[in-house]
């Protein structure tokens, strides 16, 4: 079983459960919407990734706080958050697994901004994404377009799961994946064997365990 799948197992996380309110009912924060654009470039071991984002019910200054998986061999690097026109300064929180990278909102919700950097992957399969910590309302809010090179196609089992090779591949999402994973080849996959949809298999047992962990992480903190 390929390692890229043991990852899977300990750190996928989707942010998709429905908002709640308080006491005095205020609304929490809440995804409205978010757009992925990822875009590799295979010979040079590197994923640009950006991300628009669009969270309702934050008070001004109150901190927005996104999860990033780690993996061993994987680096992100020139990470750049802004809201319209102004750059917005960053605070990271290294964790096992996980690290936290939040910033103080500017104004109240819906607060709109832009998340852009770029992984290097020195070997490795995995893109890891920013999530923010706060869920969706569990309509399909989030938006992936995985944009494959020209010359290349999409191999074996990807996830989140695309139907074509090549080309630009869009997915509907109802929560952001902690991390997306693709094999590039120059040549058409030859499609799906007993292991490829058994590594899925396992990718989505690793869900609940890792929103698990996540959770408990997050409630640790806050506590």
């Amino acid at each position: 079983m390929r390692y890229r799948l043991l990852f899977g197992i300990a750190c996928l996380a989707l942010v998709a459960a429905p908002p709640t309110a308080t006491a005095q009912g205020a609304a929490k924060p809440v995804l409205r919407q978010a757009q992925l654009e990822v875009t590799p470039a295979p010979q040079a071991r590197t994923v640009t990734v950006t991300e628009s984002i669009t969270v309702d019910g934050v008070a001004a200054g109150s901190p927005i706080r996104h999860l990033v998986a780690t993996f061993p061999g994987v680096r992100i690097t020139g990470l750049r958050v802004s809201a319209g026109s102004a750059v917005v300064p960053t605070a990271t929180a290294t964790g096992a697994g996980a690290d936290t990278i939040s910033f103080p909102a500017p104004h109240a919700g819906p607060l709109s901004y832009d998340i852009a950097y770029t992984v290097e992957q020195r070997g490795g399969e995995q893109v890891p994404i920013l999530v923010p910590n706060v869920p969706t309302d569990g309509s399909r809010v989030v938006r992936l377009r995985y944009h494959v090179p020209d010359g290349y196609h999409v191999q074996g089992e990807p996830f989140p799961v695309v139907i074509g090779s090549s080309g630009t591949q869009q997915r509907d999402l109802a929560g952001m994946p902690s991390f997306l994973a693709y094999r590039l080849g120059e040549r058409p996959s030859s499609g799906w064997g007993f292991a490829s949809w058994a590594g899925v298999l396992i990718i989505l047992l690793g869900v609940a365990f890792s929103a698990v962990v996540m959770l408990r992480e997050t409630r640790a903190r806050k506590g």
